[in-house]
């Protein structure tokens, strides 16, 4: 019924600055700080090696008892309150939506244990695919608006599934049109296609156009109401209803063929809405009680000056698969397609595929730009790249459509400043270097007295080279 859509926590850019001698300390820092998370990936690795036959099945080397028991702990201390180590618990796991979730509620030290606990765990996970052990399944459920499943599934419950990509994490795209990204879901059939940022998921197919003329009778109520009694979830060409985390999208036809979750399912609907010209849209909706990370989207039909809901998964029309919500986004059958590529995006991004995740979440924002969500994800993903005036950008933008965000729209031009500095340290361009550490420290942006002190040392430092006087 729902899916969680997870927001990716972003980091800062290193501070060091090799032009100054002063700096030697936080360069020493670093390197340190590299060879911790070596020595931890190795070891990983190792571990993973050393039970090839757990690892391929559940991509761990616990017993199910053992994971049962860390579960339980996880659990256990999510309900108090204690982050860090709920968190960790579930980084261990392999558990990468929970750990992120925990992750947004601790302190920076604490948010920062906890990732680096998730990164050793995603590349161990890369190297064991590199030397060609087999990988069953996904380390992230796919973040996505609405899963499939129970109405009546209890909040906050884990949806994850794992599924798999046929491309390794970290493959470059091998596309032969512009605009393709190669990547087949595991289950890839007749009736799913290469994901492209070209690809239309309101498309209708031979099939659908079936569907179409037989619903096409009637004034507009008597169609939607035909659609909604023969594709609901037990109606006389049921859809199937899916649990899609880790998987890609599925387009309109795909998704009647082979099934989906409530933004697969919308996509159907609005495909066969549009092509009756019944207008309508899109709600993105957040129940009452579901986790705050966990939205549902259901279409809709505007007849007589009523706006009419076909939520697939509902019992009736005009209902939604649960009850009381709050309207997250409204969208037009149109704006509507930019979901299937956001959630292409953050599939690419759960797989280690920064460059596909960052075309796929560019061609979602060329469908929708109100989305703060995509233009965060996007965000980090620029600033993973080295493209920080791009990430500040993507980052403001988030943070005008969210106020949720708007730390990290501070975080953005922190960066982009810290980068510059050290440009203009490379250029030796000294003034230029001291105006951008202190629009650095100027940004807002919460800083340990660590970075701050570092930072300072690079003002001066600059100020020494320029033969500048201190303010």
């Amino acid at each position: 019924m729902v899916k969680r859509h997870n927001i990716i926590l972003a980091g800062t850019v290193a501070v060091g600055l090799a032009a100054s001698a002063y700096l030697g300390w936080g360069t020493y820092k670093e390197h340190k700080r590299q060879v911790a998370h070596e020595q931890n990936v190795v070891a990983m690795v190792e571990r993973f090696k050393a039970c090839p036959d757990r690892f391929v099945a559940r991509r761990e080397c616990f017993s199910e008892t053992e994971r049962a028991g860390i579960l339980t702990e996880a659990e256990g201390a999510r309900s108090g309150g204690r982050h860090r180590e709920a968190g960790l618990k579930f980084a261990i796991l392999g558990m990468g939506n929970e750990a992120r979730e925990m992750a947004g509620r601790c302190n920076e030290t604490d948010r920062r244990a906890i990732m680096e606990e998730l990164r050793v765990r995603e590349e161990a996970e890369a190297r064991i695919r590199a030397d060609g052990i087999p990988i069953s399944g996904s380390s992230h459920a796919r973040p996505r608006i609405g899963g499939a499943g129970s109405a009546s599934a209890a909040p906050g419950a884990s949806t994850a599934a794992p599924g798999a990509s046929a491309v390794p994490a970290g493959s470059a795209p091998v596309g032969t049109e512009e605009g393709a990204v190669p990547a087949v879901p595991a289950d890839a059939g007749p009736a799913l296609q290469i994901y492209t940022t070209r690809t239309n998921p309101i498309e209708l197919d031979g099939t659908l156009r079936g569907i179409l003329a037989q619903v096409n009778t009637g004034d507009s109520l008597m169609k939607v109401t035909t659609i909604f009694e023969r594709l609901r979830r037990g109606g006389t060409q049921g859809v199937t209803v899916m649990d899609m985390a880790g998987q890609m999208p599925r387009t309109a036809s795909e998704a009647y063929a082979r099934g989906g979750d409530c933004t697969d399912l919308a996509n159907i609907v609005i495909a066969l809405l549009r092509e009756l010209q019944i207008p309508g849209g899109a709600l993105v909706l957040h129940f009452e009680g579901a986790p705050e990370n966990t939205d549902h989207m259901v279409p809709y039909a505007m007849i007589g000056g009523r706006r009419i809901i076909i939520d697939l998964q509902a019992s009736r029309l005009n209902e939604t698969a649960q009850g009381r919500h709050t309207e997250v986004l409204r969208i037009t059958y149109d704006q509507a397609a930019f979901m299937y590529h956001r959630e292409a995006g953050d599939y690419y991004r759960d797989q280690g595929q920064d460059t596909q995740a960052i075309a796929a979440y560019r061609r979602a924002i060329e469908l929708y730009n109100g989305d703060g969500y995509t233009y965060q994800n996007l965000g980090v993903l620029l600033e993973r790249a080295g493209d920080m005036a791009g990430a500040a950008q993507a980052s403001r933008r988030a943070g005008e459509l969210n106020p949720r965000y708007r730390r990290d729209a501070t975080r953005g031009t922190y960066n982009e400043e810290l980068q510059a500095g050290l440009q203009s340290a490379d250029n030796r361009d000294w003034a230029g270097c001291v105006a951008h550490f202190r629009n650095a420290l100027a940004a807002g942006q919460a800083l340990t007295p660590a970075d701050r002190h570092t930072i300072e040392g690079n003002i001066a430092a600059c100020e020494r080279n320029g033969g500048m006087r201190r303010k």
